[in-house]
Formats: C-alpha cells, structure tokens, sequence
C-alpha cells in the first residue's frame, strides 16, 4: 500500500523524468543531433550538417517528381556515407540502453532511408529509360553529364545484359537476316509534357509557351507559392534550385 503522499511524491517524480526525456528528445532531435554526418565540403560548399540533410530531402523528392533523371548529387551521398561509419563507431561506445543511442539509430535509420529509396529511383530511371541513355554502348554527353560514374557503368552493364538475353531467347533462334538487336525500338522517352506540382523558393517569372490558345503566357512565383505546370517550362528552375518538386 502507498499512502496519498507517498503517491503524489511519486507522481512528480514520473512528472520530472518524462520531462527529461523530452528535453533529452528534443535536444537529440535539433541540428545538433548530426554533427560529425557532414565534416566535408561537398562541391567546393562547406554544409552544416541541417543543411546537408536539407539538401538531400531536397533532391530525393525532385528526383522521385520528375520525369527524367537529374543532375546527381553523387558527391554528397558519398560523403554522408563516410561519415556514417565514423558515427557507427562513436555509437558503439555508448552502453546498451542509453537513450542517445536509441534516437541516434533512429535518425541514422531515417537518413539512410532517404540515401537508398533516391539511389533506387535513379536505377529505376535508368533502366526504364535505357535507351535514352546508352545507345549502342555510346552515352549522351548531356545525360551522361547527370550521372555518376557508377550509374553510366550501371546502364551498360544493363543493356548489354539485355541484350545478351534478346540474343539468348530469341535473336539467335530467327533467320540470319533479321538477326539484329535494335535498341532504339525499344526506346522509352521521358515524357517532359508531364504536368508536375511545385513549390516556389523565391520570387521569380516564368513564360509558358503556347499555354492558352497557343499564346505565350508569363506566370508571376511568390515565394512559398504552389503550382501546376508542365515539367519541361520549369526543369531549368530545378537545377538552379529556385524551385522544389511536390
């Protein structure tokens, strides 16, 4: 048995403890949380380490919204890895139970999520729209130019085991003179007609190409401001930054 006292004095103490642990979250949940994710400049650009994840949410949502493959951002997924087998290490020196432990895991769990689920999409891409990509082993300078060296590596290997596998099935069970793997009619391309969702970063203008009766039509960003528009009137605003896929 616990008397009234004995309760109330228990009560505060949960009281304080549960207050604790959300001064202990929210602390664990502030930039300061990633230190030591980002020590390295990425592109020439010193990143606090908020604004590396900021800028990797960043590119993981415009990739997943566009039709077509963008510009990687190889060096920062790269350097972010580094960093986490240096976190790996300091964590494993912290005791089993520790609350620092749990939240830290937690956060590096999310990170690493986003870091995969981007590097699928990108191979998604690439293998759907193969063809735009490699053609007869030779890649587009200026597709190639958005791509990692991994990644251009990854689209030859892929459309030479393709057509290995073309030649296996079928190509080498026809007639001699229609024995030809033609990749080109396989092609897929990205449909840059898309229309997409947009969130403006800063104020800006834009001129929509024949958009109402075949006239051209100049749209006036706020920033913060949301719009519907076709992909290919803004995918110059994507690279530069100013505006975020939705």
């Amino acid at each position: 048995r616990i008397s009234i006292d004995g309760f109330r004095t228990l009560q505060r103490d949960l009281v304080r403890k549960e207050n604790h642990l959300h001064r202990l979250f929210r602390a664990l949940m502030s930039e300061e949380t990633f230190e030591g994710v980002l020590e390295e400049p990425v592109d020439e650009e010193s990143l606090t380490a908020a604004e590396a994840l900021k800028r990797l949410e960043r590119a993981w949502l415009n990739e997943k919204f566009a039709p077509e493959i963008l510009n990687t951002e190889s060096d920062l997924i790269e350097c972010m890895l580094e960093q986490f087998n240096q976190m790996d290490l300091n964590l494993s020196r912290l005791k089993k139970g520790d609350m620092r432990l749990i939240y830290h895991k937690l956060e590096m769990d999310r990170i690493k999520y986003v870091i995969n689920s981007y590097l699928r999409c990108r191979l998604n891409k690439i293998e759907y729209l193969f063809t735009s990509y490699v053609g007869d082993m030779e890649i587009d300078e200026q597709l190639a130019s958005r791509l990692s060296e991994s990644e251009i590596n990854y689209a030859r290997e892929y459309v030479l085991s393709l057509k290995t596998l073309f030649d296996n099935i079928a190509v080498n069970h026809v007639p001699q003179n229609i024995r030809k793997f033609n990749a080109s009619q396989m092609d897929t391309k990205s449909h840059l007609e898309e229309y997409v969702f947009l969130q403006a970063l800063e104020p800006n203008r834009i001129v929509l190409e024949g958009y109402a009766n075949e006239k051209d039509e100049e749209i006036e960003f706020e920033t913060g401001s949301q719009h519907i528009i076709k992909y290919r009137s803004i995918s110059s605003l994507i690279d530069s930054g100013q505006v975020n896929l939705i």
